[in-house]
């Protein structure tokens, strides 16, 4: 955010702020459009908070502790 405040203030070009945050140019300019519509919480993962879509089910991770006979 600090970055993305320095563009916003003519500190920093988009170019700059791409090596400093080693992304490319193209992503920092859609980061900024983001962070000014949306403001800090564009920052946060998409997908925080969620699970993920390959999380096994605990009903089967307990039978599998169940049935290990190293645990």
């Amino acid at each position: 955010m600090m970055i993305l405040n320095r563009i916003q203030a003519g500190e920093l070009s988009a170019a700059e702020a791409a090596l400093l945050m080693q992304v490319s140019e193209r992503h920092v300019r859609r980061l900024l459009a983001t962070y000014r519509e949306e403001g800090a919480a564009a920052i946060a993962h998409g997908n925080r908070g969620r699970q993920p879509a390959h999380t096994i089910a605990q009903e089967i991770r307990d039978r599998v502790l169940i049935s290990n006979p190293f645990r």
